[in-house]
């Protein structure tokens, strides 16, 4: 349904001029829309005139059998569309038959009775001088609106800002989808939020939702078309209203609203065509602004992650002519994949894009909402991104807050289908630090996923001692005592199926309480007292007891566990501590091998 300017059947009724008209049938039928008043006196081939929305007026003294007509004329009305039906009794005194009433209740059709000293002009003048008011009300909201959108356009607004500015003013969940249909923004008023969460938001194993209906995915539609489209997910009922954004011929996305908690009104849908526009403007400018802006910001990032001293003073200069101080404190983010969509996204279809991209995307129209700059790259498997500490915030404070943001950063990819691990890098000032920076956080993600797990933000501070490891052992400073230490533990724990190295590491993590262990590993506690006592056999009983032995003891298992074996390698000075963490093994010396 198009929006509409005019008045229901049930507002016609209560014009102050219009006092004394009898509603005499169609009670049900009183939310049809008046657009037009007419007057009807022909007896046949009306309907040609008819567009539908009218309020007819007739004295229907052309018609030879008034009984059968009524009847009749009621149904055709009906199916014109006409709103309502008002007969006046005039100078030829018609009255309504009990039929046509009966048939205008079945069909919800009003059939209203004028008093016999009423002119049609007062009808009329009553009915479209209300029109015209509430349009002209109408019409002057819409382009209040528009005049606010265009001037935050011409301000530079991003496409999340104008959605949030748009949803005050409507105070309805309004999102922006891509022409594929995934979500490029989303808002809502206060205590709205389930509804998004509901359409836009991941399921596990459930199905997907096609928020686009699929005939306006054809390039044949005109900016700004709107179309009611009935939507049903998980016993959800709503009627969705979307609006094409288009420019040049080419679909730039939808904006799509739900009649929820109330009806689209119809100033709310001349307000949507023109956050369209807005929109379509935005794109248009932000493509031509922001192209030329993004590669550059993508050259400067990609020389930092060469991480290559002689890069140092070309970074900075470039930061200067891109208007960007690095010497304000930033962090690194290293974002990476967890799992990879398995071709929906979320409740969404993904369509062709690679998930890479449309990670990377999501990433920048976060960071950008969040900090109004959004420097991020796609190296290899993962993401590198930066994060600026605003100005508000102290120095003693930044690596909380630094925490704290790429935590919410997360949860947010999370909301658009992205499980992610973020490695984080302390705060670094300059091309020089960053350069570090990059690599602690590559170094914190890659760390954190092997020792704790992935889906949670890993700090590089608080990974330290795990850090001095892999630089060693990338350097070739390894201290082969830590595979020693386990070797003998190692061979017997095969004859135990793996658990004995696991046993312990948790025993340990858990400050050898066998009821905590016990809860981690999913047994009873008496099996965890079980392999104590195995590892103790083996290692000997002073083994745990001796604080020095058993701290020792306990990161021989976390280096087991972060190379991936007890094998030696072989460092390569060309490779990355990446590569050399998960590189073939080749020893030398003592050659015991197993797994922990």
């Amino acid at each position: 349904m198009q929006e509409s300017l005019g008045l229901t059947m049930a507002e016609v009724l209560q014009l102050p001029e219009l006092k004394g008209i009898e509603l005499v049938a169609g009670r049900n039928g009183l939310d049809r829309i008046v657009t037009d008043v007419s007057v009807l006196e022909v007896p046949f081939g009306f309907r040609r005139w008819l567009r539908g929305n009218e309020l007819l007026l007739s004295t229907l003294h052309a018609q030879d059998d008034p009984l059968r007509s009524q009847v009749q004329l009621v149904e055709e009305l009906d199916a014109a569309g006409v709103a309502g039906f008002a007969l006046h009794p005039g100078l030829y005194g018609v009255r309504p038959y009990e039929p046509a009433l009966a048939r205008a209740d079945e069909l919800a059709f009003p059939f209203l009775l004028l008093p016999e000293h009423f002119p049609y002009a007062r009808v009329i003048h009553a009915v479209l001088s209300e029109m015209l008011n509430r349009q002209a009300q109408t019409l002057r909201r819409s382009e209040e609106v528009l005049r606010a959108l265009l001037d935050r356009v011409r301000n530079g607004a991003t496409a999340q800002s104008l959605i949030s500015d748009l949803v005050d003013l409507l105070e309805r969940p309004i999102a922006l989808l891509t022409r594929r249909g995934l979500p490029l923004a989303a808002a809502w008023p206060s205590g709205q939020a389930d509804l998004l969460a509901q359409l836009l938001a991941p399921g596990e194993g459930r199905p997907g939702v096609d928020l686009v209906p699929p005939h306006l995915r054809s390039s044949t539609h005109e900016h700004g078309y709107m179309v009611d489209t009935p939507l049903e997910y998980d016993g959800l009922r709503l009627t969705q209203t979307s609006v094409i954004i288009q420019a040049f011929g080419q679909v730039l996305g939808f904006l799509v609203t739900w009649d929820h908690p109330r009806p689209v009104e119809g100033w709310e849908r001349l307000a949507l065509r023109h956050a369209a526009t807005a929109l379509a403007l935005a794109e248009l400018r932000g493509n031509s602004d922001a192209a030329g802006t993004t590669r550059a910001y993508e050259e400067l990032l990609e020389l930092l992650a060469r991480r290559d001293p002689a890069n140092v003073d070309l970074a900075s200069r470039r930061a200067v002519h891109l208007g960007i101080d690095l010497r304000q404190p930033r962090f690194v983010l290293v974002i990476e994949p967890d799992r990879w969509p398995r071709g929906t996204f979320g409740r969404l279809s993904l369509g062709a894009e690679p998930w890479s991209q449309r990670l990377l995307n999501t990433l920048r129209t976060l960071l950008w909402d969040q900090q109004g700059e959004a420097m991020a790259i796609t190296r290899g498997d993962h993401i590198v991104a930066l994060l600026r500490v605003p100005d508000t915030v102290a120095s003693s404070d930044s690596d909380r807050w630094a925490f704290d943001t790429s935590e919410a950063l997360r949860a947010r990819l999370l909301e658009y289908g992205f499980h992610v691990t973020i490695g984080l890098s302390g705060a670094c000032s300059g091309a020089r630090q960053l350069m570090r920076g990059i690599e602690e956080a590559e170094q914190a993600a890659w760390i954190g996923t092997r020792l704790l797990g992935p889906g949670a933000t890993y700090a590089s501070e608080h990974l330290w001692f795990y850090n001095t490891l892999v630089q060693a052992r990338r350097h070739g400073c390894m201290d082969p005592g830590w595979r020693r230490l386990i070797r003998t533990l190692a061979a017997e724990d095969e004859k135990y199926g793996g658990q004995l190295l696991r046993t312990l590491d948790v025993f340990l993590d858990c400050q050898q309480s066998f009821a905590d262990a016990a809860r981690r590993l999913y047994v009873h506690p008496n099996t965890v007292r079980y392999r104590v006592d195995k590892v103790r056999e083996i290692l000997g009983p002073r083994t745990l007891e001796d604080p020095t032995l058993r701290v020792a003891l306990h990161l021989a298992i976390k280096a087991a566990r972060l190379f991936g074996g007890l094998k030696d390698v072989e460092p390569d000075g060309q490779a990355a501590w990446l590569d050399a963490g998960n590189a073939g093994d080749s020893s030398s010396g003592d050659s015991s091998s197993g797994t922990a």
